[in-house]
């Protein structure tokens, strides 16, 4: 494979203070669809900093968020370690109640990337306000809006001016037995109850996949005895590290639901040891119970122990429990190996972790461990793992001392990489940014940014039931690849762009090794040198609200197979050869845009494949159908008719030149290259992942949707393109309809409408939201949405879905007999204000 373009100095990682903003669920708990199954009765949200696009810088968002009081918020936090701030002056808290209240509600759907998906994270949302919109027709006759606190207090001022002293609880573990240090786990082992309502028994590492089990560390409870209800309350820490919600089921207590928007594990540490941090709850503006300032978990944490020479060999870390921090200064090693369950290495601040140059190999594949073994191959790596589950992996890792694969983990299981940024994964048989191996199972990888790596971004090989999400591969060779026996994962949100080769590659290299049952949604590939979706021998899958645009390959292709099953709902693919080209056959197709291809917009050479719903071309090079003469029995013709006797006719002549935002016109004024109006020499582009939102990035200067603005910027000028529909496109924005939170659901999510379902058993028009234990309390997290889910209304063709916050109420949804009880959210805007550039 052709070596990926470098910048001219590959060993400085571009934008070190832009990060991936976590979706953090927003701070409303709701309630399940079973009113007599306990929950909590009402509930209130606290302010985090604020919405945030997907994928914004976290600095430049917070300042763009909240203005000046973003300071007054640094100032107050700055002095939250003191003991002293247990008695924060009543005027000062008075201000912060104020602040607070004054941050917009955030999204829950997590592009976890403070450069490109930062999605919410809970948001100064009145609950009074919350309650009074949720309505017994959306929930079945439960009224949150009817809970109301008639304690007034021991503070309780409307307006902040006479605040009395705040009574005083403890932070503790709402799972004691099993969920009280940061890496244990709880199962969820009642699945008629949410995760907030479990037996507190330990995760096995059997159960489905991460979310059938809860991270115990993320998890506190805060006793409020005074009150009665939760009406006018909410929460914040004093590092701002967690979401929390009002519960009233067993009293009332506040719960921390994660970590909020743009933190991570090592927003809690020092050097060698957690932060203290305290809990401040208000009413009215006025604080009526704080919690003492106290280390919230026992783990140890110490610093990392030093191997920076290349002559040093890898150390092994065999501490159960331990929290490793490398320092912000950064840190050389010659690689570790993981060797106990419930370890977690962190680097602090802007601090990277850089391999040496040792020269051997020091990990083992299958085994991940030091060699020498009986394994048959091996790898130089920074951190390297097998056989054992419960790990956290959060930080900067480069590989250009020598690595190949930066992360490894074989026979790893319920672990997780959050947070952090790999590149330079260097030449061998396998270089990635991080490898999930040979039997590794139901970890997850969330905010990941990846680039810069000889091989592949990310890469899974017989790993099964893993969650990927909020992620940016780019500049690699390629994006995502997934390979032999990997079956029920889920892709989602993905960002795949400026690869040398294929965006995202599902190969099955060996037929007793399927890809069956994975789920892509809401992912993008753009400016890759290949495909944007290539797929050998994936079955039984699905790719939901998909983008594949300038690359220079076909946008989504396949191979032949007699029986490949696979749905393909709501695809835009806009490509250098073929936009989708479909060789294998009993594949259903519903609803895609295929236009401005080089190639012809479908090419189908498979058997027994259903094209229905809408059909979209224009403007292809080399026609808008082709339809081999040796195939059979499709729902297709060469005329693009299509459906139930080729009944349908197709959307004629379509161009999408004023659907997109597309080129800037001004610069990106995250990206840390040097630009000018949105323009770079190629030569002189060193940050490919890092922008204003996730829909950006570089591709070649040149008329935009034309064979000249496709593949890989590797010479010549390079420009910042942006994929987000513009609100005044009437092609492929709200082509589903618009969604009106406490209305009737649009009619294309009607499930009694067994058009509107993807492979009948899950909504075509709405994606799971996949760990948000508010809105989706008992979803199965595989991403499709289905029955009794909490799903997000995809309103779009493509995969651009909206931005801004997430509704707080979903709307009125009809069920069928393939799939009931949904809870459907919407974003409050389907398209960006404006386009800033001409054609």
């Amino acid at each position: 494979m052709a070596q990926p373009q470098m910048p001219p100095d590959p060993g400085s990682p571009p934008n070190p203070g832009a990060w991936i903003s976590p979706p953090g669920p927003d701070a409303v708990l709701l309630p399940g669809d079973d009113a007599s199954v306990a929950e909590p009765t009402d509930v209130t949200s606290v302010a985090s900093d604020g919405a945030t696009p997907l994928f914004a810088d976290a600095a430049a968002q917070v300042g763009a968020d909240t203005g000046d009081s973003s300071r007054v918020l640094d100032a107050l936090r700055s002095s939250s370690s003191d003991a002293a701030a247990l008695a924060f002056p009543r005027l000062a808290m008075a201000l912060l109640a104020l602040v607070v209240f004054s941050l917009p509600a955030c999204s829950t759907l997590h592009f976890d990337i403070v450069s490109a998906m930062g999605l919410g994270d809970g948001g100064g949302t009145d609950s009074e306000a919350l309650d009074g919109a949720w309505s017994e027709a959306a929930d079945g006759g439960y009224d949150a809006g009817t809970a109301v606190d008639a304690d007034a207090g021991p503070a309780d001022s409307g307006d902040g001016s006479a605040c009395g002293a705040p009574l005083t609880s403890t932070v503790l573990p709402l799972y004691p037995a099993s969920g009280a240090a940061w890496n244990d786990y709880v199962s969820i082992s009642d699945p008629s109850a949410d995760a907030f309502h479990q037996p507190d028994l330990p995760c096995q590492g059997s159960e489905a996949n991460y979310y059938a089990c809860i991270h115990g560390g993320e998890v506190r409870r805060v006793a409020v005895p005074f009150a009665s209800g939760c009406a006018g309350l909410s929460a914040f820490d004093s590092l701002r590290a967690f979401d929390w919600i009002c519960d009233a089921s067993n009293g009332v207590a506040f719960l921390s639901t994660g970590l909020a928007q743009g933190k991570g594990l090592a927003d809690l540490l020092e050097a060698g040891s957690f932060k203290e941090s305290f809990l401040t709850v208000l009413r009215g503006g006025c604080p009526v119970l704080q919690t003492p300032p106290a280390i919230w978990w026992s783990n140890p944490v110490r610093p990392l122990p030093a191997n920076p020479s290349p002559s040093d060999p890898p150390l092994v870390l065999a501490e159960e429990g331990s929290v490793y921090t490398a320092p912000a200064s950064g840190q050389a090693t010659s690689g570790y190996n993981l060797a106990a369950d419930r370890i977690a290495v962190v680097t602090l601040g802007t601090g990277t972790l850089t391999y040496s140059g040792y020269a051997p190999v020091n990990c083992t594949d299958p085994g991940g461990t030091i060699p020498p073994g009986p394994d048959p191959l091996a790898y130089r790596t920074v951190i390297c793992s097998g056989d054992h589950k419960h790990l956290w992996i959060e930080g900067r890792v480069s590989g250009t001392g020598g690595a190949e694969t930066l992360l490894f983990f074989a026979r790893t299981s319920f672990s997780r990489v959050h947070r952090s940024e790999l590149w330079g994964g260097a030449g061998g048989d396998l270089s990635a940014g991080l490898s999930i191996d040979d039997g590794s199972r139901a970890n997850l990888v969330s905010e990941v940014r990846a680039h810069h790596n000889h091989e592949f971004g990310i890469s899974l090989f017989r790993a099964d039931a893993n969650i990927v999400m909020d992620c940016v591969v780019a500049h690699n060779g390629s994006g995502v690849r997934v390979e032999d026996g990997c079956q029920g994962n889920a892709f989602l949100r993905l960002m795949s762009i400026d690869n040398t080769a294929f965006g995202f590659s599902l190969a099955n290299r060996v037929v007793a090794d399927p890809l069956d049952a994975n789920v892509l949604a809401m992912s993008t590939a753009l400016f890759n040198g290949d495909e944007g979706f290539s797929l050998r021998g994936l079955r039984f899958s699905s790719l939901q609200a998909s983008l594949s645009a300038h690359n220079n390959g076909d946008g989504l292709s396949d191979t032949a197979l007699a029986v490949a099953s696979n749905a393909l709902t709501n695809a835009v693919l806009l490509n250098g050869q073929n936009g989708l080209t479909i060789a294998s056959s009993q594949n259903q197709i519903k609803d895609v845009v295929l236009a401005h291809n080089q190639g012809v917009g479908v090419a189908l050479t498979g058997d027994a494949n259903q094209v229905r719903g809408l059909l979209g071309v224009g403007n292809n090079a080399a026609g808008d159908c082709s339809v081999a003469v040796t195939s059979t029995a499709n729902l297709l013709d060469a005329s693009c008719h299509h459906g139930e006797g080729l009944a349908t006719p197709p959307l004629l002549e379509l161009s999408l030149l004023a659907s997109f935002f597309g080129p800037l016109a001004a610069n990106d004024a995250v990206n840390t290259t040097a630009q000018s109006q949105g323009s770079a020499s190629a030569t002189l582009v060193t940050d490919w992942v890092a922008f204003e939102n996730p829909w950006r990035a570089w591709g070649p200067q040149g008329a935009f949707l034309t064979a000249m603005a496709r593949g890989p910027c590797v010479n010549g000028s390079c420009h910042v393109y942006d994929q987000r529909l513009v609100a005044s496109d009437a092609v492929l924005r709200n082509a589903y309809g618009v969604f009106v939170p406490g209305a009737p659901c649009p009619s294309a999510a009607d499930a009694s409408n067994p058009e509107n379902l993807h492979q009948g058993e899950s909504l075509a028009t709405g994606i799971e939201l996949v760990g948000d234990r508010l809105r989706n309390s008992r979803g199965n997290n595989n991403g499709l949405c289905e029955s009794n889910e909490g799903c997000l209304f995809t309103p779009n063709l493509g995969a651009y879905q909206g931005e801004g916050s997430l509704s707080a109420e979903p709307c009125v949804f009809t069920g069928g007999s393939g799939v009931t009880g949904v809870r459907l959210y919407g974003f409050t805007d389907s398209g960006a204000a404006s386009r800033s550039a001409p054609r």
